[in-house]
């Protein structure tokens, strides 16, 4: 038997233990989300109203008295993690932009979340596995588009009373969809959506966060915030890709008064060949109104200060035009508040499927509203840019250094191994033209390396700017992934 000493020296170490364990607990940044749970009751599953959240997916029935816990990440491989999921302080948040709900097919109920790329996903609620959608097309399309109408029908029916009826991105879910079913039945709702400002994103500043980005001060008579109608922005885009041009109401509201006053979408139209470089964003204001959508294309910051990355803009205005000719004008922004450049861009942005593929690798559409442009960069949605900014060089390539090695970065990992996250190599070429020397950069962030020939003639076709310094090269460069397309040009004989 033990002692009674060493029982109450057991019984403290006991104490010790449990109240050391409870103060080295995990600290969340955020409380976490619980998980989404998923309850049949007599026979019924209810249905989820819309966006889900937590590692794991909970799936309870009741009149079995059983219960599954499938998690998040065996649902989503991984490409589709990181274009589905969200990755919170609080944990995982999925199904944004898309339509959940439950369905009997052949005998059993399933699980269907319709995302806004076109992409199911389809859980057996009996066997809480994952099943290929494509068996059950007709019956599903028929579900969603059912299920798209009811969304869309109480939402236009009850925002006039600041209702939505569920959650603000599955309606949006939804309007896409409607757009990619082509439910032209769906326009008098859309229509009713479009009209009414009672759901908006967040307030977002004008400086976005990592960049002095100062064309809002610009706008004298205005705060210096925004608010972004979002219900709104994704109505209009969704009539368009119906085929309707919009009633033209501000998706983008600095002035509280007008945010009911629709502009002539025409007029802006013939009107847009009249902003110039050097405007101000109070004349383009004044002459265009709020953009359709506000629009950046500079990679985000890094923590070491060398790394240079293509910058192509860092703010934009884009305004899109329904018409036979249709475009998107985009109005890119200096860090003065003045116009740096005006590109006129067709196909139109809401025809492009960078918006609505899974082609692409992580959504267009940023937290605040804004795009992020290096995605409609892409060589499957760039279009033409008819404003000088695609250019044509000629350079001869400089035999001596047809590729050098310019520079990297060095860390250390968890390992103590030090390592190079970041490189760069290049090839130092000539301008024909003038002479000028300059290098073509590759590595990271800055494309992928491009075979040159020593001392051969190229044509180069790229868009941005030419670019100062990059590790200890002091001289002018050129991302490769700046460029659109190198023809080697055949000798003279």
């Amino acid at each position: 038997m033990l002692s009674k000493r060493l029982c109450v020296q057991a019984f403290v170490f006991v104490l010790v233990a449990v109240g050391f364990a409870h103060m080295v607990r995990p600290v969340f940044a955020t409380k976490p989300f619980p998980c989404s749970r998923l309850v049949k009751n007599d026979g019924v599953w209810v249905a989820p109203r819309g966006e889900f959240y937590g590692g794991e997916l909970l799936l309870r029935d009741n009149d079995r008295k059983t219960g599954r816990r499938l998690k998040i990440r065996d649902l989503f491989p991984d490409k589709e993690y990181r274009l589905y999921v969200h990755d919170t302080t609080a944990g995982p948040m999925w199904g944004c932009y898309a339509v959940p709900m439950v369905v009997n097919l052949a005998g059993h109920d399933y699980l269907c979340v319709s995302f806004w790329s076109g992409k199911r996903l389809l859980v057996n609620l009996d066997t809480g596995e994952c099943e290929a959608p494509a068996r059950f097309d007709r019956e599903l399309n028929e579900a969603e588009k059912h299920r798209i109408r009811e969304i869309l029908s109480t939402a236009a029916t009850n925002l006039p009373n600041g209702k939505v009826g569920t959650y603000g991105s599955t309606l949006e879910g939804a309007m896409l969809l409607a757009a990619r079913h082509q439910m032209k039945d769906a326009k008098a709702d859309l229509d009713a959506i479009n009209r009414h400002d009672t759901w908006s994103g967040p307030i977002c500043p004008y400086q976005r966060w990592g960049f002095s980005v100062g064309f809002g001060r610009a706008l004298r008579d205005r705060d210096d915030w925004y608010k972004r109608l979002e219900l709104r922005q994704i109505a209009q885009l969704a009539l368009r890709r119906l085929g309707y041009c919009p009633e033209g109401y501000p998706v983008f509201l600095f002035e509280k008064e007008k945010k009911s006053v629709a502009i002539d979408l025409d007029e802006r139209r013939e009107k847009s060949s009249e902003v110039k470089v050097g405007w101000t964003s109070q004349q383009v204001y004044d002459l265009l109104g709020p953009p359709d959508f506000m629009e950046y294309a500079t990679a985000p910051g890094d923590s070491d200060p060398e790394v240079r990355r293509p910058t192509l803009w860092d703010d934009a205005w884009r305004y899109d035009c329904t018409d036979k000719d249709d475009h998107s004008l985009l109005v890119v922004w200096d860090d003065k508040g003045h116009v740096e450049a005006v590109k006129r861009i067709t196909p139109a942005l809401w025809r492009g499927d960078a918006l609505f593929s899974e082609k692409i690798e992580k959504p267009v559409f940023g937290y605040d509203g804004r795009l992020d442009g290096r995605l409609l960069q892409s060589k499957e949605f760039l279009g033409r840019v008819e404003d000088g900014t695609t250019r044509t060089l000629v350079f001869r390539v400089r035999a001596e250094r047809p590729v050098e090695h310019l520079g990297h970065s060095s860390a250390i990992s968890p390992t103590d191994v030090y390592y190079h996250p970041h490189w760069y190599d290049g090839c130092f070429g000539r301008l024909a033209d003038s002479g000028k020397e300059f290098v073509i950069v590759w590595g990271t962030q800055m494309g992928d390396p491009i075979d040159f020939v020593p001392g051969a003639t190229y044509v180069i076709q790229y868009r941005g700017e030419f670019e100062k310094g990059i590790m200890a090269y002091t001289g002018e460069f050129l991302p490769a992934a700046n460029v659109v397309k190198v023809t080697k040009k055949r000798p003279k004989e």
